[in-house]
């Protein structure tokens, strides 16, 4: 049975696109090498007038 290793991590809301992008390609090169399924999941979070929200995006990489 191989392990799944999960990354998190909080950026803001104007730049999640950009850092998960770089991520997912960092994400997915680290997965192939290594031969693991794994999981990436980026939270971006913003103060909005009704308060705190928070995206998340899972990706999972196989080689």
């Amino acid at each position: 049975m191989k392990s799944i290793d999960i990354i998190r991590f909080t950026v803001s809301v104007q730049r999640a696109v950009a850092v998960r992008d770089a991520a997912k390609r960092e994400w997915d090169r680290h997965a192939r090498e290594i031969g693991q399924r794994a999981r990436l999941e980026i939270y971006a979070r913003a103060d909005k007038k009704e308060g705190e929200y928070e995206y998340c995006q899972s990706m999972s990489g196989k080689s």
